[in-house]
């Protein structure tokens, strides 16, 4: 019995990520850090990742290409930091696919994940 390519994929990208949430626990839970402020970065982190790369390939045809709010005529353009999807039309501008509401989402998470590290080192090094 053969397991198709995607579900291998699958599989191997679920368990990556479950290694690095259980590095991440122990790391913060060997610094001194409560069991439920090392949940919040958790939580925090995965919701930065996933609305990260919603922003990324929100214009990209990936899977449906006449959804892709850049088809048939525009060409999209990622940009990594902060995540964002761009449409170059014909005149060479680039315009933005995405909303302000998952930029807001991104970056509040994105400050909850750097002000849950930074009080995770202060309190490390006053220990």
């Amino acid at each position: 019995m053969r397991i198709p390519l995607a579900l291998a994929a699958l599989g191997v990208l679920l368990g990556s990520v479950v290694l690095i949430c259980f590095a991440f626990w122990r790391l913060l839970r060997r610094a001194g850090i409560p069991a439920w402020f090392t949940a919040v970065f958790l939580v925090a982190g995965a919701v930065m990742v996933l609305v990260s790369v919603g922003l990324w390939v929100s214009a990209h045809p990936v899977l449906f290409p006449e959804t892709s709010p850049c088809w048939p005529s525009m060409e999209p353009e990622t940009r990594w930091f902060p995540p964002d999807s761009h449409c170059r039309h014909a005149d060479g501008e680039l315009r933005s696919v995405n909303g302000a509401r998952g930029k807001a989402v991104f970056w509040i998470a994105f400050g909850v994940v750097t002000g849950t590290l930074g009080v995770a080192a202060a309190r490390r090094v006053r220990r």
